[in-house]
């Protein structure tokens, strides 16, 4: 271990070394969130894990932010080295979590397993003096109570582990201890032992062989009564038969053998078998019955480990318990102690889930253990259950759990069980708490999805091929809903498959068609189970995202449609995304499965009003309508002002955009949510919001090459702008379409558009209109290689704007006049409009229009034949338009600097400007651009 290596100890106080310096870990609280990581080295910890672990359901709504700030102080005391904003290397962010390295032998947990492993190995050899030694080793990194002083569910939970690992290495020692002969040595130790655990037999049995080997029979036998009375007075049983075998040997003077009584006897104790029947038709899961083999395998490997806990979540009906038996029956020979199986009932519609108490007692009745010998109290039968499964290798298969409270006191303590879990609900404290491993299940693949069908219903499928591919299209892939479907085709064998699949096809229907008449073959009645376990508001949240437009959402997108406030909303999000009904597919954005999105609006539609879904929606859309504005105005400062959409609904809460950078991410994540609101405000009649998102997406859609996305969101926009009897919205729209269809190569259409869009502006008096239309003509005859009629249009524009004393659009149009001279070989009159507006775009900060004119001026160089000027120009308007994010722009470019390039005879150079402009071309789907750029590739490389 290297000096600067940080030691850990959680095996007492919480506490840390960096060399021989105690490290100050802040307070208790602070600590807690150290606890937490520390539980998980060396493995993410999500924010909510941090959370729960740390409060529980207690969470403050400041608790996010309470982490935060532990996390940076914790940081300033792990690595004070650290630059502020810099990378954590000891503490990191991963995600939506952290992570804290620990290096190999740094954590005292960690050594007291691997010296327990050892132990145990050197027991096996018969290296018994040597085990012992290892076990001291061991129990000598135990200061105390483990996490002593730290608050918190997890702590209190581990605690209660930490303590079993301690005892069961204290016992293993004793074991080894009295078969060494050193009774009298270890006595008094487990004198204190059974003092603090009086119901443990095995640990009265271990020390009435130590007491009778000693000499102290009296003694032995008089911790036998004291015990029977201790157990008959708390909890009305006599000792168990191992327990009444020694006190009948010890009394018949038959020297027990050294370590005998310490551990139920196999033979005569009932071995379990009680695996459901595996899935008949189990197809695919390959990757995930790999995964966790290879996590059996890992625990195998390591003797000093825990109790391997795997939980399975996923969503309804999509095979969890078909994965977790079908697994559990390859596996179970390597667990002779048995196989444990209870439905815990976490989501049924028959009754409340099983309490953990009734599944103790359905398992320790499955050892064998008289009715009368189970103890009423559940910690009590947790204790006896853990008593007896310690030194077994036993297979427990937890199924259907509603929760991590249902599922602990069926955790075995001691090491070499196995323990699967399937969930709706993540089960995250289990995670967090015992180390769990998760295990997140999806849908089944296309491939897997068709072999279903066609392995439950025949010949028949595979005999139909296509609509065998509709049906696993329209069931989404989701197991349950194949079954549902496959059993209908089965009980109407006369009709063809495509009939079925043509049932399925309306969506309004398709959970009327996914059910096969009983409550667990009925996927909306499967569903609404998992609903009902949600209280109200989540359940609420849930309606509405059924009915949100869009693949999926943001979170601050669900503030506003939810109407609630961001930790209210984050805490509903984390309650149906651990119920699995939504993914958190990237971090901040959340998606539904298609038939639970389904299952969601209806449900939305049954339990809420139309005027509330109606609110919602209002919100959601004001919400992606104002934000884009103001990310727009980001990109494109120089436009004139955004049209004016009122005051926002109440509830909305528009997202804070500051930089070009954060408004094109957030375009580009959101770009599929925009086109749904618009599609969704124009299907509700709300028609100012369907132009107005047209017009907050232009600059977006430009910059990125999305030109046929242009034309049909302002199609779409103009006819809303028609309906909306606001003439200088319809003549913005006519504009705008217009402008659209020109770049898109639609000229006809765009001509027809700007024409009426002059009508309608010269009638309604509305100058600025107007000037726009005639300075978007300027682009729809350049494209038509008509630069006269388009230097004639932007002469117009720029005297309309003179007039309108709007000095930012009269530098723009000045610098088009240039531009048009330039193309009609007037270089003199190009360069003095050029150099006139180029100081004009520099003072207003329009930066757009910077990089246009250079883009001119590089331009009337290139064509002067000063070629090296040109590209001078040339780079610093690519430097600019890359700056904002234009790669429409930034390709044009780079074919201008190909040509200077190639004219100065630099042929790599052009080559490579050339490749990349054509690469960009084609993925902003231009391929006329592209085939042009690949010609005079081609020509250049016939040229050498």
């Amino acid at each position: 271990m290297s000096a600067d290596q940080i030691r850990y100890s959680v095996l007492g106080s919480v506490r840390a070394w960096r060399g021989g310096e105690e490290l100050d870990l802040g307070s208790p609280r602070q600590r807690a969130v150290l606890a937490v990581l520390l539980l998980s080295a060396n493995r993410v910890v999500p924010q909510s894990g941090i959370t729960d672990g740390v409060w529980g359901e207690d969470a403050p709504a400041s608790s996010v932010n309470l982490v935060h700030t532990y996390v940076a102080r914790l940081r300033r005391v792990l690595e004070p080295g650290r630059a502020r904003r810099g990378a954590g290397r000891v503490l990191a962010r991963s995600g939506s979590g952290y992570v804290l390295h620990v290096g190999a032998g740094s954590l005292d947990l960690d050594e007291f397993a691997t010296f327990a492993g050892r132990a145990r190995a050197r027991r096996r050899a018969a290296d018994l003096a040597g085990a012992v030694s290892e076990y001291t080793a061991a129990l000598a990194l135990s200061h105390g109570p483990p996490l002593a002083g730290i608050p918190g569910p997890l702590a209190d939970t581990e605690r209660t582990r930490l303590d079993e690992l301690r005892l069961a290495v204290a016992l293993e020692r004793a074991e080894v201890t009295v078969e060494l002969g050193g009774h009298e040595e270890v006595a008094g130790e487990l004198s204190a032992l059974a003092a603090g655990h009086p119901l443990r037999e095995r640990i009265v049995a271990l020390l009435m062989t130590a007491l009778y080997r000693s000499g102290r029979q009296a003694e032995a036998l008089e911790v036998y009564m004291r015990t029977r009375a201790l157990l008959a007075d708390e909890l009305g049983i006599d000792p168990g038969p191992e327990l009444q075998q020694l006190q009948q040997r010890i009394l018949a003077g038959d020297t027990p053998e050294a370590g005998a009584g310490t551990a139920a006897p196999e033979a005569g104790v009932m071995v379990p078998r009680q695996l459901p029947a595996a899935a008949a038709h189990f197809v695919g899961r390959t990757a995930q019955l790999r995964q966790l083999t290879a996590l059996l395998e890992g625990a195998t490997s390591d003797p000093g480990g825990t109790v391997v806990i795997s939980v399975i979540n996923g969503l309804a009906g999509v095979g969890k318990t078909a994965l977790a038996v079908h697994w559990s029956h390859q596996i179970a020979d390597r667990f002779p102690g048995g196989q444990l199986y209870v439905n815990l009932r976490g989501y049924d519609p028959f009754g409340t889930p099983m309490h953990p108490g009734e599944a103790l007692r359905g398992f320790l009745q499955a050892f064998g253990l008289a009715p009368d010998r189970i103890p009423p109290a559940l910690d009590d039968r947790a204790a006896l259950y853990r008593s007896m499964l310690a030194g077994r290798r036993v297979l427990v298969v937890l199924d259907n759990a509603r929760d991590t409270a249902q599922v602990r006191p069926l955790v075995p303590a001691s090491p070499g069980s196995l323990v699967v879990v399937t969930s709706r609900n993540r089960l995250a404290s289990l995670v967090v708490g015992e180390g769990a491993r998760p295990l997140s299940l999806d849908v089944l693949s296309s491939e897997h999805a068709a072999a279903l069908l066609v392995r439950r219903i025949g010949s028949r499928a595979a005999a139909e091929p296509q609509p065998v591919a509709e049906l696993t299209g329209l069931c989404a892939r989701l197991p349950l809903a194949l079954a549902i479907v496959a059993a209908r085709a089965a009980s109407n064998p006369q009709f063809p498959l495509a009939a079925v699949a043509a049932e399925l096809l309306e969506a309004s229907a398709r959970l009327d068609a996914l059910d096969a008449g009983e409550p667990h073959a009925n996927l909306r009645a499967v569903l609404s189970w998992s609903t009902d376990a949600l209280d109200s508001q989540a359940s609420g949240v849930l309606g509405l995202l059924g009915v949100a437009p869009g693949p999926d959402i943001s979170l601050p997108a669900a503030v506003s449609l939810a109407g609630q406030p961001l930790a209210q909303t984050r805490a509903r999000l984390r309650e149906l995304e651990d119920a699995n009904l939504i993914t958190q597919h990237v971090p901040g954005r959340y998606r539904m499965h298609d038939l639970v999105r389904l299952y969601a609006a209806e449900y939305a539609q049954h339990t809420q009003p139309q005027a509330s879904r109606d609110a919602a929606l209002r919100r959601l859309t004001d919400f992606y309508l104002r934000t884009a504005h103001t990310g727009d105005r980001l990109l494109a400062p120089y436009r004139p002002e955004p049209p004016r959409a009122g005051e926002p609904d109440s509830g909305c809460h528009p997202q804070p955009l500051t930089s070009i950078a954060e408004a094109q991410a957030w375009f580009t994540s959101e770009y599929p949510c925009l086109v749904a609101a618009q599609q969704l405000a124009a299907g509700r009649g709300w028609h100012t919001a369907v132009w107005q998102l047209a017009w907050a997406l232009t600059t977006f859609h430009r910059r990125q090459g999305r030109l046929h996305d242009q034309v049909a969101t302002w199609r779409a926009g103009l006819a809303a702008a028609a309906r909306s009897a606001d003439p200088a919205a319809l003549a913005l729209a006519h504009t705008c379409l217009g402008a659209a269809c020109a770049t898109a190569g639609h000229h006809r259409e765009a001509l027809h558009h700007l024409r009426r869009a002059l009508t309608c502006a010269d009638g309604a008096g509305d100058i600025a209109g107007q000037a726009l239309a005639h300075s978007v003509l300027t682009e729809v005859w350049e494209y038509q290689g008509n630069d006269q009629q388009a230097l004639d249009h932007a002469t117009r524009a720029l005297h309309l704007y003179q007039t309108l004393g709007d000095p930012l659009q009269e530098a723009r149009l000045l610098g088009d006049v240039g531009w048009y001279h330039a193309r009609l070989g007037n270089y003199g009159q190009a360069l003095a409009h050029c150099r006139a507006a180029l100081p004009l775009h520099r003072q207003h900060d329009d930066r757009e229009a910077v990089a246009a004119t250079l883009d001119s001026l590089g331009y009337i160089a290139h064509h002067d034949g000063d070629h090296e000027q040109a590209l001078d120009y040339y780079h610093q308007a690519l430097t600019m338009f890359r700056d904002l994010r234009d790669s429409y722009r930034e390709a044009e470019i780079l074919d201008c600097l190909a040509q200077a390039h190639a004219a100065l005879g630099q042929h790599s150079a052009a080559r490579d400007a050339w490749k990349h402009a054509c690469e960009l071309h084609r993925t902003q789907q231009r391929p006329d651009d592209a085939q042009r750029i690949q010609q005079q590739l081609d020509a250049l490389d016939d040229s050498g």
